[in-house]
C-alpha cells in the first residue's frame, strides 16, 4: 500500500549515492549507485593527467581493489544487462582497469568526470534493507560485491547519460549528489518519466556548512575545514557543478511537474560539540563520515581543477581534521531533505 505521505526520516550517515526503498511489495526502483559528486575538466584547462604524469600510478585491475569481488567474466552473478544500451551490455576490460592517482583509485569509465574514488574507502553505501523491492544499481565502476541478494542488479553505466531503463519506479531516493549534474532539470524530467504515476521522487543532500554563534565563519575562512569547503565549492563550480543545487530542489522539482513537493531540513553538527544528546549522537557519526570525506572530496577537485600539487592538499587536511577534532567551533552541516509526487 503507497502511503499518503512518504516517512522521511533524519537522514542516514553522508553517502556518494543514490538508493532507493521500497513503497509496494514487489516494485522496481532505481538505485543509480555511486552517482555523487562529479566533476568536469574546465574548456580552459589542461587535460586530465594520464598514467605518465607524475600524480598518477599504474592503472589497478578491479580484483586488487574489491575484496572478494569476482569480475572475471561478464557473467557475475550480480550483473545484468537486460533491456540496456550498448554501453552496458558487457564490463570490457578497460572498465575494470581502474586509475590510481595520488594514492586512490578512480573510475575508468568516463574517466575524470567522477570525482570521488572508487576504493574500499568509498563502497560501504548500499544497505539490503528492502528484500522485497526489486532494486537496479548503475555504477561507474564494477566495485559491487560478488554475492548480491536476488532482488538486486547493477549496470556499468552514467546517470548523466540517456535512462535505457525500460522499467518505471515506485521510488527514486536521491543522496548526496550535489555536484553530481550539469544539468538539474533535465535529471528531475527524466526521474519524472521513469516514475509511476503517484510515486515519489525523495532527495538528501548538503547545503553548505553554518554556524549560530562566531565560532566558524566560511567567507572569509575562519579555519583550515572552513577553508577546505571554500576551495572544494569553487573547484566544483569551476567545473560546471553547483555544490548549492539542493537549495533549487523545490523550485526545480515543481517546474519538471512534481507535486506535494515538501521540504526538511537537519542540522548535522560537525563533532560532539552540542549539549542535546541526540544531537551529541549525530555530530558523532557525522565527525566520522566528514573526517572519511575530506581527501575524497578534495583530492581531484583539488588538484586537477586548482592545480594544487597533492602535499598542498594534506597540509590542508591536516589542519581540517584538527578542526573537525576541536569542539569549540561550533559549526555544523545543514542537510536537506526534499520529496514530491508525480501525479496520479
Amino acid at each position: 500500500m503507497i502511503p499518503t505521505t512518504p516517512p522521511v526520516e533524519a537522514p542516514a550517515a553522508p553517502s556518494a549515492t543514490i538508493a532507493a526503498a521500497p513503497l509496494t511489495p514487489g516494485s522496481t526502483q532505481l538505485v543509480p549507485e555511486q552517482g555523487s559528486p562529479t566533476l568536469e575538466q574546465p574548456d580552459d584547462s589542461s587535460p586530465l593527467p594520464t598514467q605518465s604524469d607524475p600524480n598518477v600510478e599504474d592503472a589497478v585491475e578491479a580484483e586488487e581493489v574489491v575484496e572478494g569481488g569476482d569480475y572475471e567474466t561478464d557473467n557475475d552473478s550480480g550483473y545484468s544487462f537486460e533491456d540496456t544500451g550498448s554501453s552496458t551490455t558487457s564490463l570490457a576490460d578497460s572498465v575494470k582497469q581502474y586509475r590510481r592517482e595520488n594514492g586512490r583509485t578512480y573510475h575508468s569509465f568516463r574517466e575524470g568526470v567522477y570525482a570521488l574514488p572508487n576504493d574500499e574507502f568509498e563502497q560501504e553505501r548500499l544497505a539490503d534493507e528492502h528484500p522485497e523491492a526489486q532494486v537496479i544499481g548503475i555504477d561507474l565502476s564494477p566495485i559491487q560485491p560478488g554475492f548480491v541478494p536476488p532482488n538486486l542488479k547493477f549496470i556499468v553505466d552514467d546517470a548523466e547519460d540517456e535512462w535505457v531503463i525500460s522499467e518505471k519506479f515506485d521510488l527514486i531516493h536521491v543522496r548526496m549528489m550535489v555536484g553530481s549534474f550539469l544539468n538539474w532539470p533535465q535529471f528531475f524530467t527524466r526521474a519524472y518519466n521513469q516514475l509511476h504515476p503517484g510515486a515519489y521522487i525523495e532527495l538528501q543532500d548538503v547545503t553548505g556548512l553554518a554556524c549560530d554563534d562566531t565560532t566558524f565563519t566560511y567567507d572569509p575562512p575562519s579555519c583550515r575545514f572552513a577553508e577546505w569547503w571554500k576551495l572544494v565549492t569553487e573547484a566544483f563550480e569551476k567545473s560546471g557543478r553547483d555544490m548549492d543545487a539542493a537549495v533549487q530542489h523545490k523550485e526545480r522539482m515543481e517546474a519538471a511537474g512534481f507535486v506535494n513537493v515538501t521540504v526538511i531540513d537537519f542540522k548535522w553538527p560537525i563533532n560532539t560539540w552540542p549539549r542535546n544528546k541526540k544531537l551529541k549522537t549525530i555530530g558523532m557519526w557525522s565527525k566520522e563520515n566528514t573526517l572519511d570525506a575530506l581527501e575524497a572530496l578534495a583530492m581531484a577537485p583539488l588538484t586537477r581543477v586548482l592545480k594544487w600539487t597533492p602535499e598542498e592538499v594534506q597540509m590542508l587536511l591536516q589542519g581540517a581534521r584538527q578542526d573537525i577534532e576541536n569542539e569549540g567551533i561550533h559549526a555544523y552541516w545543514n542537510i536537506r531533505a526534499v520529496y514530491g509526487q508525480r501525479p496520479e
